[in-house]
């Protein structure tokens, strides 16, 4: 069992002061993941989203990632989990017209769950 949910989840705008982003603009969300074995949580941009504008994720430590529709390993976990947490933090850069709104984002970006042995 591998699950993402919600399977979409919401992103909204927040403050570049709260997530130490600017000058980009800013994006959080949460999702929560469940897995009978060790996993990767995997995000990528689709490639027919409608985004423009450079993405970057933008982890509370470790280095900040270029988002493209390469999947990327944002999270991971060395367990079995019934439900574990994850804060979604997205930067979106470029011309202030190239920046996407919360919601195309929100359905631009894809996630998935890699079981590991």
């Amino acid at each position: 069992m591998f699950m993402v949910d919600p399977a979409q989840p919401i992103l909204v705008e927040s403050p570049s002061s709260v997530d130490r982003c600017a000058p980009l603009t800013c994006f959080r969300g949460g999702l929560s993941v469940r897995s009978n074995q060790r996993w990767q949580l995997q995000i990528s941009v689709a490639p027919t989203g409608g985004v423009d504008a450079p993405l970057t994720w933008l982890p509370f430590d470790g280095p900040e990632l270029a988002l493209s529709a390469t999947w990327q390993t944002v999270a991971s976990g060395v367990s079995a989990t019934s439900g574990t947490d994850i804060i979604l933090r997205v930067g979106a850069g470029g011309p202030s017209s190239q920046r996407p709104s919360a919601s195309l984002l929100s359905t631009a970006l894809r996630y998935r769950i890699i079981p590991l042995p």
